[in-house]
């Protein structure tokens, strides 16, 4: 039997020990979780799973210099007083 991925199109096979099954599949390729119902080894139904938790969010990048970046614009000062 295959379940097509609702994330990412990939078809992907499940054997025989998910005839009578109800649960979360996951996807080898992408990852995503699916809401599956499998009846007498025919699918009833799939939908999107969701996460156990939410994705992190990136942090926004400081808006003050690095100490080395300091340190290079105070190099630049310097070099310009001396020209």
């Amino acid at each position: 039997m295959r379940v097509n991925c609702l994330h990412c199109g990939h078809a992907f096979g499940l054997d025989v020990s998910y005839s009578d099954y109800e649960g979360m599949l996951r996807c080898p390729t992408c990852g995503g979780l699916l809401d599956a119902r499998i009846e007498d080894g025919l699918i009833r139904s799939v939908r999107l799973g969701m996460l156990a938790s939410p994705p992190t969010q990136a942090a926004e990048p400081s808006r003050e210099p690095t100490a080395r970046h300091a340190s290079n614009l105070s190099n630049e000062a310097e070099h310009r007083g001396a020209a």
